[in-house]
């Protein structure tokens, strides 16, 4: 109500006072929210390695070693798969997922492979295909190796 005992001059002065306001606030927000994102970034990129020797649990199941290395944007979320099989035995891994390091520098990793419900793995010869899947804020890399012969040992 007080608004309407104003002369339309003190009003119109009002208004141009809110709008200046805004546009300063508008601005500010702006420029908070550029200095927060920071410059953008490329994707992370992933390099993957598959150990030619993988060990062999006493209970019939295996891991899976090899190293990653993957540049971009320091710790970054991952799912990790990996896929054995052995004559027509197979097995997969449930599946890991966490932050891991993207550094450019190689790090190891181990994934577990439970025995197969038929029959256990057994020494000699076999396939690994491991599917790792980065996600980060800049976007995600997915990277396959498939049919890797390695040593169950």
């Amino acid at each position: 109500m007080a608004e309407h005992l104003r002369t339309a001059g003190r009003r119109a002065t009002i208004a141009k006072d809110r709008i200046l306001k805004l546009a300063v606030a508008t601005a500010a927000a702006l420029a908070g929210t550029a200095v927060l994102a920071g410059p953008a970034t490329a994707d992370p990129t992933l390099e993957l390695t598959v150990n030619s020797k993988q060990h062999l649990n006493a209970d019939g199941s295996a891991q899976v070693a090899g190293t990653y290395t993957c540049t971009g944007v320091g710790r970054v979320n991952s799912a990790r798969f990996a896929f054995l099989s052995q004559d027509n035995v197979q097995g997969d891994s449930p599946g890991a997922s966490g932050l891991v390091t993207c550094d450019g520098t190689p790090h190891p990793y181990t994934i577990d492979i439970a025995a197969p419900v038929t029959f256990p793995y057994q020494f000699g010869p076999a396939i690994v295909n491991t599917t790792w899947d980065l996600y980060s804020a800049d976007g995600s890399t997915e990277v396959s190796l498939t049919d890797v012969p390695v040593t169950l040992q």
